[in-house]
């Protein structure tokens, strides 16, 4: 009988923008800050493991899906000292217009103590074609990163998790305030 192999098919690229922040603040402070600038409900899901260069790293791991096309993850290395290494990644995956990401980009700059946010789409889109040592790394690293993120979510789909946590409507998040604001006899 003849053996089947699975393979794992995914190219960054398609799905894929990346905003890398440069900030000393630990994750949970500038998942706050994010969420209080942007308005968004990030949740955090885990850490997971990141294999790179004989080496592996724990990252952690907030997703928010403000609609069913549009996902955001935000990830970084979960170890303080690589806080200020390696820039923590704003994920997004999903259909919206490119003044939206932009919009994104700039709000996430304007975040206190924020030193840094970049569009870091170009390092897994120009992959094949860099001939800089450096770039190539850095382009491997995220791709490693981004294929580990994947696994990691299939593994919470596999385990009935819910894998993303729904955005509120309006609607619902006014009943709960009102429901929270009466007061019971």
């Amino acid at each position: 009988m003849a053996s089947r192999k699975i393979r794992l098919s995914f190219d960054p690229s398609d799905d894929y923008r990346l905003i890398g922040i440069t900030t000393p603040l630990p994750d949970y402070s500038l998942v706050f800050r994010i969420n209080r600038q942007l308005h968004w409900d990030f949740k955090r899901l885990g850490t997971f493991q990141v294999h790179y260069l004989n080496e592996i790293q724990w990252f952690f791991l907030f997703a928010y899906q403000p609609d069913e096309y549009t996902e955001y993850y935000f990830t970084g290395n979960a170890h303080p000292s690589h806080w200020m290494a390696e820039p923590h990644l704003l994920i997004d995956k999903g259909a919206h217009r490119i003044d939206t990401f932009r919009n994104i980009l700039t709000d996430c700059a304007a975040i206190e103590d924020v030193f840094l946010a970049d569009d870091y789409s170009h390092f897994i889109n120009s992959l094949e074609q860099t001939t800089d040592a450096r770039r190539k790394r850095t382009a491997d690293r995220i791709t490693s990163i981004l294929y580990d993120l994947e696994i990691f979510m299939m593994e919470l789909s596999r385990q009935s998790k819910p894998s993303m946590p729904k955005a509120e409507s309006m609607y619902e998040r006014n009943q709960k305030q009102i429901s929270s604001n009466s007061i019971s006899p």
